[in-house]
């Protein structure tokens, strides 16, 4: 995944209009890797 998406994936969390489930699914990664990207 591009270093934009990833940005873009956080934001979309941080922003609240999804949760970390609910954008995981739409982007197709574990939360395992979100919350590797966010250390």
């Amino acid at each position: 995944m591009s270093p934009r998406r990833k940005l873009a994936l956080i934001q979309t969390v941080e922003e609240g209009k999804l949760n970390v489930s609910q954008a995981c699914q739409k982007y197709r990664i574990s939360r395992k890797t979100f919350y590797k990207w966010l250390s």
